[in-house]
């Protein structure tokens, strides 16, 4: 059994050569931006280009960054568990065969170096996932603490499909279940502070508004 290491973005081998300079990874395309997230995705990889890594988590592109990140991994599963049932197709062909000692240690030192690469992949994009996903916090925490009026928003999108999920079942004279009318009740029953008194008003109020976003 010969083993192929999958290609480099996907088994963790990326190109520790390249540098960017001062090329804005916003202007990359799909596979160098995602070669490039691979290749920072290891601390050990961000020291000379923090401020590459740096960019990359910013407001603008640490979603990109996240997505790239995902699509790797995906991929480096897929392959470990195509090299899984490899491996385990090749020993159960050889079961009750007489197999040279040499090439059978050989062959499961491949495996066993590739499985190591690979897991060792799997585990640095996990980490850079989790470093992702704390710039999209603070990002996020960036624009609310910028932008009082976001939480009010994200309410009264929630208090829209509220009111279209009971408007379509109405319409379809669908009979409401217990769980329905609680989901529906919530437009009048959950209520925010709102102007200078902070006087509660229902999400039901906050659909019925002329104003606002």
């Amino acid at each position: 059994m010969t083993a192929v290491l999958p290609s480099n973005r996907t088994a963790g081998r990326s190109h520790p050569g390249r540098r960017l300079g001062h090329v804005d990874p916003a202007r990359l395309d799909e596979v160098p931006f995602e070669e490039l997230v691979c290749r920072l995705a290891f601390g050990r990889s961000r020291g000379a280009e923090a401020r590459t890594w740096n960019r990359l988590v910013e407001a603008d592109l640490v979603a990109r960054t996240g997505a790239a990140l995902r699509r790797a991994q995906e991929r480096n599963d897929s392959a470990m568990s195509t090299r899984r049932q490899e491996w385990s197709r090749y020993v159960e062909d050889r079961v009750g065969v007489r197999v040279d000692a040499g090439e059978w240690a050989m062959a499961r030192q491949e495996y066993d170096d590739w499985c190591r690469r690979a897991e060792a992949f799997a585990a640095g994009v996990a980490k850079a996932l989790k470093d992702v996903e704390r710039a999209q916090r603070r990002s996020a925490r960036a624009v609310e603490s910028k932008d009082p009026g976001v939480y009010r928003r994200q309410l009264k999108a929630v208090a829209r499909a509220i009111h279209a999920h009971r408007v379509a079942s109405e319409d379809a004279e669908v009979i409401a279940e217990d769980h329905d009318l609680r989901l529906w009740s919530a437009l009048e029953s959950v209520t925010v502070p709102d102007g200078p008194l902070s006087e509660p008003r229902s999400l039901m109020d906050m659909l019925n508004e002329r104003h606002g976003s």
